[in-house]
């Protein structure tokens, strides 16, 4: 009775996996029929933690309800885009995702697309990560799209024998199991400025300027010396801030706190504030800047020496003073002082400060 309880099973077992479309110990996928196939969507600087944006006052996350996948490859599941959800939780590692296909033939490449963003995104282009411009622009780029709107694509072509069969429950088919992983990472730094003032005078101690208004903040190429329209990377126009000499910017809606917010690729970039002032002699308002020179770690002298892709850099409590604002346009003067900034991973960075010269 034993022997044929035995044999029974032994029986099963080889029914079961005598479907599985290879037999070898070590299957070679172009060699294969239908397979199936194990996706893992791994969370690189993709935005698990929470991290606050000073202009919508929430946490950052990518927006999880809009990650797509598709298979380049034949089979019924092959050649569409099909949602996936991105979770947080402990079973899912904390910001991974995964998807099954059967019947699987002639696999190629698996793509994802976040936000929309279907195809491969050209190096230094920041447009997908803007507006449509406007025409006061230097930049051509309107708002910088929000941290969780972000476009990303990413896509494999490597895929590994698992060294085990699945069965597909509904067809009750049992394939050889291949797994792809897709790290997704955000291709872009973001910089947010906030809470910008002029400094406060004492009561014996005069402002150089008799007006200052805060117009423009413009964000140069790495090492450029001339701080030309061929330099320049991305701008922000500011036409609300008429009098620099009291209260904070940008300022804050009701309770809503706001931000300056730049997309930028992964640099050192050079920056520069714009303000156009008069004095006892000048006049009528002419363009003066202030250049920052370095951004440092809050309560150390390590610099940040370059905007890491995947975070989100926040600039804040920066206090400008007279000294700091000059008529030269290319900031060749050594007077410097330090503001503070923040840094995470999309995520947020803070506790950075700068210098200005």
């Amino acid at each position: 009775m034993k022997i044929s309880k035995y044999f029974m099973v032994a029986a099963a077992s080889i029914m079961m996996f005598g479907c599985a479309k290879n037999d070898e110990n070590k299957p070679n996928l172009a060699d294969e029929g239908p397979v199936a196939l194990s996706i893992s969507l791994v969370n690189d600087g993709f935005g698990s933690k929470a991290a606050v944006n000073p202009s919508e006052g929430t946490s950052v996350k990518l927006d999880r309800s809009a990650i797509e996948v598709k298979l380049d490859a034949t089979g019924d599941a092959a050649g569409k885009w099909e949602s996936l959800t991105l979770t947080d939780d402990a079973e899912n590692n904390n910001g991974t995702a995964t998807k099954m296909y059967y019947d699987v033939s002639d696999l190629k490449k698996v793509e994802v697309a976040v936000n929309g963003q279907r195809v491969s995104l050209t190096e230094n282009d920041l447009t997908p990560y803007y507006e449509a411009g406007g025409a006061s622009d230097q930049d051509g780029l309107g708002t910088p799209i929000e941290a969780a709107k972000i476009p990303v694509y990413a896509s494999t072509g490597v895929f590994t024998f698992s060294g085990t069969t699945t069965m597909d429950s509904e067809t009750q088919e049992v394939y050889n199991l291949y797994e792809a992983t897709v790290n997704v990472t955000i291709p872009i730094a973001r910089l947010e400025f906030s809470n910008i003032k002029h400094v406060t005078h004492e009561e014996d101690v005069p402002c150089l300027f008799k007006t200052i208004a805060f117009n423009k903040i413009e964000i140069f190429k790495e090492g450029t010396k001339n701080y030309t329209d061929e330099d320049l990377l991305v701008d922000e126009i500011i036409s609300d801030v008429t009098d620099f000499t009291i209260g904070a910017y940008p300022a804050a809606v009701g309770e809503q706190a706001k931000c300056y917010a730049f997309n930028i690729f992964p640099c050192k970039p050079e920056v520069r504030f714009g303000f156009m002032v008069t004095t006892d002699e000048i006049t009528e308002p002419e363009q003066f800047y202030a250049f920052v020179t370095k951004f440092k770690k809050q309560g150390s002298d390590e610099e940040i020496t370059t905007f890491e892709k995947g975070k989100i850099y926040r600039i804040s409590n920066m206090t400008i003073t007279d000294e700091n604002i000059i008529p030269s346009e290319t900031g060749n003067t050594n007077l410097a002082v330090e503001v503070t900034v923040t840094v995470q991973d999309w995520t947020v960075v803070e506790g950075i400060t700068a210098e200005f010269k």
